[in-house]
């Protein structure tokens, strides 16, 4: 499954990719690639948690997005970059990205791609995102 969330969706709710929710449509397992396009604010708790088997190495945010919830990401193996380099703001978390609650825990992200400098420093300036400074670097 390619997943595409589209415009029309403002809130992926916790647990909603994750086989652990109730109403889950398709197992987590089926999912190969995530799209978020344009409208997207707030990704929940544990929304996409075990998507392992997402080919892509490289996860693409949108400028709209405003918060990312505890263990969002967790445990998608393949993923190397976050590219955040469309925001002109900083994403809201509520732990450390890496930590044992944060939205990227178990990850290999080891670059998270911003689109320039002042908004490296931004980043660096936030209480959560800067645990994670050795890998934000600006987009050239």
């Amino acid at each position: 499954c390619n997943l595409t969330i589209p415009a029309s969706i403002k809130k992926i709710r916790d647990g909603a990719f994750y086989n652990n929710s109730r109403d889950w449509r398709f197992t987590n397992k089926e999912i190969i690639s995530i799209n978020f396009e344009e409208g997207i604010e707030d990704i929940g708790i544990e929304a996409f948690k075990n998507c392992d088997d997402l080919k892509s190495d490289k996860l693409v945010l949108p400028n709209s997005l405003q918060h990312i919830g505890n263990n969002a990401f967790e445990d998608i193996s393949n993923l190397k970059e976050l590219d955040l380099s469309a925001l002109d703001h900083v994403i809201n978390l509520d732990a450390n990205p890496f930590d044992k609650d944060g939205c990227l825990y178990n990850t290999k992200i080891d670059t998270i791609w911003v689109k320039d400098q002042a908004m490296k420093d931004k980043y660096y300036n936030d209480q959560y995102w800067s645990l994670a400074s050795g890998k934000i670097k600006v987009k050239s």
